[in-house]
């Protein structure tokens, strides 16, 4: 019964997992000229070893509005720092 339990409390905390928080995860083990965009509800795009910096943001603005027609995207990172302070 224990182990059920203990089942259960991971399934359930592994789906409370930011789906965002995962894909910066992701984005940090790319290389250089990247960006990575957010949105206010958790969405999220980001763009990778592109060929400038300018295009890795222009390409992670395509594809946070793509999968999230009606949110703003807002810029998080490029090439690993963080745009605004973290408070």
């Amino acid at each position: 019964m224990k182990k059920i339990f203990a089942i259960l409390v991971s399934l359930i905390l592994v789906g409370c997992a930011k789906q965002s928080s995962l894909a910066l995860y992701a984005f940090n083990e790319k290389s250089n000229n990247k960006a990575f965009v957010i949105t206010s509800d958790d969405g999220w795009g980001f763009s990778t070893a592109q060929v400038s910096t300018e295009l890795a943001i222009m390409g992670a603005f395509y594809e946070c509005e793509k999968k999230n027609p009606i949110s703003l995207c807002e810029l998080e990172k490029v090439n690993g720092k963080y745009i605004f302070s973290q408070k």
